[in-house]
């Protein structure tokens, strides 16, 4: 049974566009990218901050800063796990400011630290990420992302600084910096699809989900803002068994063509009138157990949602 709350989520999947639409933050995003730090951390918070007058703009100025001034450090990620825990607050915190390096904890420490001096109400947060076509046991979900929660107007929001940054290669050897503002105070229903907190709270959900939930949720990954997803189904991830067919739908919007993958066999999804792309699988057409859309784009493929079949 599919449930109302994760057909919203999927209403919402890149949506804080909607909540956030009538807010043009254009000439923050400028200002911030063009902002060169000055001084400590304080003065520089200050400085950074001093045109604007209400919490959302500041938050977004810190947001944009964080984001387009730091690279991810490669380098660090590739470190044994022990190394990296090793290392105290302060001085990630020290990395993040004056190198402007640092895994997801020193993008998360950097904008919290930042918001304190600029009065706003932020928190790291701690669990595990959903980037692609992991593989996780309900009972063992590794904490190895940090992202961060704010408080706006008395209202908690969710956003992840690290991936607003860019992106690395799969092999995290390379990063490219390309600011993703889709990450900021993203609907929590959508943010839960790549988010799952170690602390139940900020998951800022209505019900709290378990880790059943998240993990037999759809794989939906990271696309270029060149591309856009706004609905799909099915909404659930594990697909029964037994079927006799298994219909898909995408609105999609930047493709030249969007397919689905099963095993080594393709078949290319067809536009409706309601701009949809569909495609129902039959029994007969059935290789394997994981069941891939995908759109291209130019010469590009790009892995959109992912599904498996159960056994």
């Amino acid at each position: 049974m599919i449930r109302a709350s994760l057909l919203l989520a999927i209403f919402l999947i890149f949506g804080n566009g909607l909540l956030l639409q009538a807010q043009d933050f254009a000439a923050i995003d400028q200002h911030a990218m063009n902002f060169k730090a000055s001084g400590d951390l304080t003065t520089t918070t200050q400085q950074l901050v001093a045109p604007y007058r209400t919490e959302l703009e500041k938050a977004r100025a810190i947001f944009t800063y964080v984001a387009s001034s730091m690279s991810y450090d490669c380098k660090e990620y590739h470190r044994e796990l022990e190394d990296r825990k090793a290392r105290t607050r302060p001085e990630i915190l020290e990395r993040a400011f004056e190198k402007n390096l640092g895994v997801c904890a020193g993008y998360a420490i950097l904008f919290e630290e930042m918001c304190e001096v600029a009065g706003l109400n932020a928190e790291v947060v701690g669990g595990t990420p959903r980037t692609g076509s992991q593989r996780y046991h309900p009972e063992r979900l590794p904490e190895t992302h940090a992202w961060n929660a704010i408080e706006i107007d008395g209202e908690w929001h969710l956003l992840d600084v690290t991936w607003a940054s860019g992106y690395t290669d799969p092999e995290a050897t390379k990063f490219t910096r390309s600011f993703d503002d889709r990450f900021f105070m993203e609907d929590p229903e959508s943010f839960f699809l790549r988010h799952f907190p170690a602390d139940d709270r900020w998951q800022l959900l209505p019900e709290v989900r378990t880790a059943v939930d998240f993990v037999n949720q759809p794989s939906v990954f990271r696309i270029p803002q060149t591309l856009q997803l706004s609905d799909f189904s099915p909404t659930e991830g594990m697909l029964p068994s037994g079927e006799t067919a298994y219909e898909f739908k995408v609105r999609f919007t930047g493709a030249d063509i969007m397919f689905l993958t099963m095993g080594s066999r393709r078949y290319e999804m067809e536009l409706d009138t309601e701009g949809y792309y569909y495609y129902r699988l039959e029994r007969s057409e059935i290789r394997g157990r994981t069941i891939m859309i995908r759109a291209m784009e130019g010469d590009r493929i790009w892995p959109v949602v992912e599904y498996r079949l159960g056994s």
